[in-house]
């Protein structure tokens, strides 16, 4: 158990210090405007980067106001917009979960030509690029919006009206979509082995086996494909964010992360740091369940 947390403290730095070096590789390979191999300088940049990350509340970044720029701490700015944008991932990673196990169960319990019905739908959606199903969404409601004047969900963010609702639903359609595969995948596997078959001997309805038995069984598996979905998830949130106008974490780090390497290197820790630890610790209880459900 030590050994393991060890391990993984072990590559939790080893990442971090990979993202700070090739955040800071620009000041390797130019200056002045020019292509040129700049060692010491990035040694320097280097230093410079780790030395503010101990005194973050220094740091700004500049924005132009009109003719002249004018220079804001970054800190609140980010920590607000990071706020935000986890807001909606969040959100959207629990929702995208909780329907796409609903539509599986549901799924487990049709006849077997519903299931092939319901595959060629899901093989249609799974052809639609990301960027194409939000932007449809969007000029759906803006169409619903210009014909009835009333618009259900905030289309855009502007100022302090933030949109939430429209965001989160982009944000979990295609996820949900990728965990009913995964799970209708592992399911359909599931219930063919042999301790189905004495589970339904034994008088036990199939609603009871799927949702008590395969699901308990599967969702180990599933949680190793959440890595994959979550990292998807991140990148359709720079496009969400520019799509709807979102001040979040994501556009704040493409608009004034080339400033500073700190900045950057802060608004990638916000993102990493958390998830990387959440997982690390499901990844432990996972495995401490199945060694004990192993032994029994």
């Amino acid at each position: 158990m030590i050994k393991r947390i060890s391990k993984m403290g072990m590559n939790f730095f080893i990442i971090l210090f990979g993202i700070l070096c090739v955040l800071c590789l620009p000041y390797l390979l130019a200056y002045n405007q020019k292509i040129s191999f700049q060692p010491f300088l990035y040694m320097f940049s280097l230093e410079d980067t780790l030395k503010q990350l101990f005194h973050l509340n220094d740091v700004t970044f500049q924005v132009h106001n009109g003719t002249h720029l004018k220079a804001y701490p970054f800190l609140p700015y980010l920590l607000n917009n990071y706020i935000y944008s986890l807001s909606l991932i969040v959100s959207s990673f629990i929702i995208a979960f909780v329907f796409a196990c609903s539509m599986a169960y549901i799924y487990m319990l049709v006849s077997h030509r519903k299931r092939k019905w319901i595959q060629q739908v899901l093989l249609v959606f799974e052809s639609f690029p990301d960027i194409m199903v939000i932007i449809s969404i969007q000029a759906l409601f803006i169409w619903i919006y210009k014909k009835t004047e009333f618009a259900p969900f905030t289309i855009l963010s502007f100022q302090e009206n933030r949109a939430y609702a429209l965001p989160i639903l982009c944000l979990c359609i295609l996820p949900t979509i990728q965990v009913f595969r995964f799970l209708i995948l592992y399911l359909e596997e599931e219930q063919h082995k042999p301790y189905v078959e004495l589970l339904i001997g034994k008088g036990l309805t199939k609603p009871y086996i799927v949702l008590v038995h395969l699901f308990r069984n599967v969702i180990i598996h599933l949680f190793y494909h959440s890595k994959s979905i979550f990292l998807f998830m991140i990148s359709n949130l720079f496009v969400l964010e520019y799509i709807f106008n979102i001040n979040g974490l994501m556009k704040f780090l493409l608009d004034y992360g080339s400033q500073n390497p700190v900045i950057s290197l802060t608004a990638v820790f916000l993102i990493f740091v958390p998830f990387y630890i959440m997982f690390c610790l499901i990844s432990i209880i996972i495995r401490r369940v199945t060694n004990k459900e192993g032994l029994l």
